[in-house]
């Protein structure tokens, strides 16, 4: 597959995407895909395959496939993709197709790379270049003869006060008169006004001098459990690199720079190896939102409980323990019903708190969404589900149908 970055249109719809770009857009922010500048009109980003869930992959990879077996399908005229890496323009297809639409000739391979494609924030200053050139001489043509050194100090003078051309002055900064001859020296070599284009710094965007060696010792120190401070886990991994005689003379904001560029593109790695099993589900995996508008207040009640972080005197022992709390509240209120408090989850607090609930609510609910705890999926409550018919649960008795929240899924309970 040739392709690997996509708009956000091109792949709404795809797999589980959602159908709408503004959906995509945010599911993109939320799982934090790789992304890069659209170029073209319209602007916007385009996301890296690699990015996007599996089942999406496999279908634009299947698009593709189906592409190569029926080329009546592409277009005929073949329009050039950047790729990331070192910014080359490539062909949607490699197969070799005669590219005479495009300017080249008719033995040109169409895997071969084109000149860089000039990005729009430089080509602009280029132009703007080009546009303070022609004031230049413009002014010199009307100094008088032996007045063309005075006129430059004066021209010179005139536009770095901002008096002459301020938006030009806005885009290029204070420019000397010396550097504007060597702008027209420039052009005058290769008669194009995009000599003029600055691209310091372009030609290495998107690369990294951090090698493979270095950046594996420095992701060892930080895909830690303990979530180290990135400060330290540089410092700690410079000093591994001196022990293997590896060079590491690189300043800390450079290898700062290389790791929030990894975590952008890897951030399911980032989350689960330095926050846990936990929070990858919470954070990163795939959820399912309730609609709460498909239910009324009073149909489901959900229960939960938490340990209180203040210590109450035990009861039965006479000792300072911290308590428990058991609550049901309604699910399409948000509003706390019944609650109890015992030194444990057990099933005599879980009924109080329930009795309390069906009281305050004034009726009884349909269902009960519960906790996955032991207490919880009690006998006492829910029956028996195998040989034993005769034990009837609470739940069964008031006709109450059961829920239980998934295990280690914090975010299935919503108390």
């Amino acid at each position: 597959m040739t392709q690997e970055w996509f708009a956000a249109k091109d792949i709404t719809g795809k797999g589980s995407l959602p159908k709408s770009v503004q959906g995509l857009i945010k599911r993109a922010e939320r799982d934090a895909w790789q992304s890069r500048p659209r170029q073209g009109k319209g602007g916007g980003k385009e996301y890296h395959i690699s990015s996007l869930p599996m089942e999406t992959q496999v279908e634009l990879m299947k698009q593709s496939a189906e592409a190569e077996v029926n080329p009546e399908a592409e277009p005929e005229i073949l329009v050039p993709e950047v790729v990331s890496d070192n910014h080359r323009p490539l062909y949607n297809n490699e197969r070799n197709i005669p590219a005479e639409v495009n300017g080249l000739p008719a033995n040109c391979p169409t895997e071969k790379t084109l000149p860089d494609i000039p990005k729009e924030k430089v080509l602009n200053q280029a132009l703007t270049k080009a546009g303070l050139l022609q004031a230049y001489l413009d002014h010199l043509k009307k100094a008088q003869r032996g007045a063309k050194a005075q006129a430059r100090k004066e021209f010179e003078k005139l536009y770095n006060a901002g008096l002459l051309y301020p938006e030009t002055f806005a885009t290029l900064g204070p420019k000397s008169w010396k550097s504007i001859e060597r702008w027209k020296t420039q052009i005058q070599k290769k008669g194009d006004a995009l000599e003029l284009a600055d691209w310091r710094g372009h030609k290495l965007k998107g690369r990294t001098i951090i090698t493979q060696e270095q950046s594996d010792i420095l992701l060892a120190y930080v895909l830690q459990p303990t979530r180290p401070m990135i400060s330290e886990a540089i410092r700690s991994a410079k000093e591994h690199m001196a022990k293997r005689g590896i060079e590491n003379g690189y300043a800390e904001s450079t290898y700062r720079r290389w790791l929030t560029e990894w975590k952008s593109r890897n951030h399911h790695h980032w989350v689960y190896f330095r926050e846990g099993n936990t929070a990858y589900n919470d954070k990163v995996r795939y959820y399912i939102e309730r609609d709460y508008d498909k239910i009324e207040v009073g149909d489901i009640l959900v229960a939960d409980g938490h340990t209180l972080n203040f210590e109450i005197i035990n009861p039965y022992t006479g000792k300072a323990k911290r308590m428990t709390l058991i609550l049901f509240f309604d699910m399409k209120s948000s509003m706390p019903l019944g609650w109890e408090i015992m030194p444990t989850e057990d099933t005599q607090a879980i009924a109080a708190a329930l009795r309390r609930a069906i009281i305050a609510l004034g009726k009884i609910p349909k269902v009960v969404y519960l906790d996955n705890g032991r207490a919880f999926k009690s006998k006492y409550f829910n029956g028996c589900e195998w040989d034993d018919q005769r034990f009837v649960g609470i739940y069964a008795q008031l006709g109450i149908r059961t829920m239980f929240a998934k295990p280690y899924h914090g975010q299935w309970k919503t108390v």
